[in-house]
């Protein structure tokens, strides 16, 4: 015990040296003043929020730790039983899951966001989507490896934001055991996941925009204070996992926003209303949804 503790605690060290940030940014709420950052919509993904995101760090197998901001130290966390390969720091949220049709039985899964360091390699600073590839390829060897023996981890796959309806089509609102009203659930197979609203990621760096080019059906980079704009991927547009956790956006969603959503009409929310102008796709002939 007190040689994962001091593994922890140097582990622990070092990300704190790579950037003294990470374990005070979060992101803040969506709101009528920040909503119009969606005017350059294919700058940002989104993905659907099943909770409050916390750090976790694996010293190997099921030696997993959940940072905690009131305590500023590594600790356990009774809902999460999972393995995690050794030296791996990953963003994650712990998702309530309820199987069957009447909500009954619930259990929690782990639903990993986004990665820092993996299997002690440094993806702190790498793009964005190219962190959720690696997330990806991890959550596929978790499940090889330790495949019905401890909870399911599975990776976020964000899709951008002018895809809202398609990451919307799969919820559902439905009682489960615990709760006195509805829920609204994200079913996946016979499992229904608890959604608590959505998170919003810009995955390029400011001062820099991905448009696209409404005659060639190709994306390219626009820079908003240089006036510049090239195909080819500028190096310094890389969002790195700082940034992107520090300018993440979190909408909530209530019953009312819940309804809106999934009747896809007689909207009369206005902070919907405003986000949908700006993300609703123009007709064309679209490349792939991620």
């Amino acid at each position: 015990k007190q040689w994962y503790q001091r593994r922890v605690r140097g582990l622990e060290t070092a990300v704190r040296l790579l950037n003294p940030s990470l374990f005070k940014g979060q992101p803040s709420l969506l709101n009528p003043e920040n909503v119009v950052s969606f005017s350059s919509k294919y700058s940002w993904k989104c993905h659907l929020n099943y909770g409050q995101p916390v750090l976790l760090l694996s010293q190997g197998g099921r030696n997993v730790f959940m940072f905690s901001a009131e305590q500023q130290s590594w600790i356990r966390d009774q809902r999460i039983h999972i393995e995690l390969p050794k030296d791996t720091i990953v963003e994650a949220q712990v998702a309530e899951v309820f199987q069957g049709d009447t909500g009954g039985m619930r259990t929690h899964s782990v639903v990993l966001t986004d990665g820092i360091v993996l299997g002690g390699q440094d993806v702190f600073q790498k793009p964005y989507s190219e962190r959720q590839i690696l997330l990806e390829k991890l959550c596929l060897t978790i499940r090889k490896e330790s495949y019905k023996r401890w909870q399911e981890v599975i990776p976020v796959r964000p899709l951008r934001v002018e895809n809202f309806y398609t990451m919307t089509s799969s919820l559902v609102v439905q009682h489960v055991k615990g709760y006195s009203t509805p829920r609204l659930a994200h079913c996946v197979k016979d499992k229904k996941m608890l959604v608590r609203g959505m998170m919003l990621i810009r995955h390029i760096k400011e001062p820099w925009n991905m448009e696209l080019s409404s005659k060639l059906k190709k994306f390219y980079f626009f820079n908003a204070k240089t006036r510049e704009s090239q195909y080819q991927w500028p190096a310094e547009a890389a969002a790195d996992f700082s940034y992107t956790r520090t300018s993440s956006l979190v909408w909530p969603w209530d019953a009312t926003i819940w309804s809106q959503i999934l009747q896809r009409e007689a909207i009369s929310d206005k902070l919907l209303e405003s986000f949908l102008n700006r993300v609703q796709p123009v007709k064309q002939k679209t490349v792939d949804q991620r």
